[in-house]
């Protein structure tokens, strides 16, 4: 009997410990138990060889890594994924993490904050999952430039890809500034209502030179479209130096079966506009 109060009274605490962590990610926006239940699933599906675990604000959070096979190494890709997904995304995310190594990059993909399910994707909670990913990429620099790779490009899907922009829209520390060369954002998407340094415009606006390569599929909604012209004009009026907008129209609007396509475009952009930087051939801890 003491044996089934002690479990009872085990399982209690367990659910109260699970309530508190649930309402308090609600009130952050984020939700870290649900990012563990998504951390355990790719475990299970894809193994323990290319899971990394870095650490931001004191917590740690799951990253998936990829080595190129190539002689030569042209330096390191950093991906992160669109809202509500995960590092080994089906569509744009998977594709390009895994083709991108026989490119010769090797690839680190992050794990965006997740909010709980009935957590509004209004603006307000679409900043603060971009305010505490701002850590995460800083922690993603630092494992490749830890790992010897001083040549690093991002790329970035939807809220991801806002998430990116607004890291290098802030005053980048030097030791970061100088080893990121380039940013692709494909199917940029933010709210319409987030505050102007959290809008993709103001890294166009800003006095950051990096070749930015946006790509879209078709049959984007009339709100991203109206965006990408935005954007464009933006970059227009600014004269960016290394902005191009690109509309696949042999990919719909999340890319699906357009896999080879997009690998190609990205990696084809990349060979082309990221000069190559210094790589020593360190191995990438596990």
């Amino acid at each position: 009997m003491a044996l089934k109060i002690m479990r009872h009274i085990e399982i209690m605490l367990h659910r109260l410990l699970l309530i508190s962590l649930l309402s308090t990610s609600a009130a952050g926006a984020a939700n870290p138990a649900r990012e563990q239940v998504v951390a355990s699933e790719l475990i299970e599906r894809i193994g323990e060889q290319e899971v990394v675990w870095l650490q931001s604000n004191g917590s740690d959070f799951l990253a998936l890594s990829a080595k190129t096979p190539a002689t030569k190494e042209r330096g390191g890709v950093i991906l992160l994924h669109d809202i509500d997904a995960h590092p080994d995304w089906p569509e744009i995310i998977s594709p390009l993490r895994n083709g991108l190594p026989e490119k010769g990059w090797s690839t680190l993909s992050i794990q965006l904050p997740l909010r709980s399910r009935d957590v509004e994707l209004n603006a307000r909670n679409q900043q603060k999952i971009i305010d505490q990913a701002q850590a995460r990429i800083t922690a993603a620099v630092e494992y490749f430039t830890h790992a010897g790779i001083y040549n690093i490009a991002f790329i970035g899907h939807g809220l991801g890809a806002a998430a990116i922009s607004r890291f290098l829209s802030n005053d980048l520390p030097l030791h970061h500034a100088v080893y990121i060369k380039a940013f692709i954002a494909i199917r940029f998407r933010a709210h319409e209502q987030l505050p102007r340094a959290y809008s993709p415009r103001a890294l166009l606006q800003s006095s950051v030179p990096l070749p930015i390569f946006e790509l879209l599929g078709t049959r984007e909604s009339p709100t991203v479209q109206q965006q990408a012209e935005q954007r464009k004009t933006v970059a227009t009026q600014t004269q960016h130096p290394h902005f191009r907008q690109t509309i696949l129209n042999s990919a719909n609007n999340n890319f699906w079966r357009a896999d080879a396509l997009l690998l190609s475009r990205v990696s084809g952009w990349l060979k082309l506009n990221v000069a190559d930087g210094v790589v020593v051939l360190v191995p990438l801890e596990q």
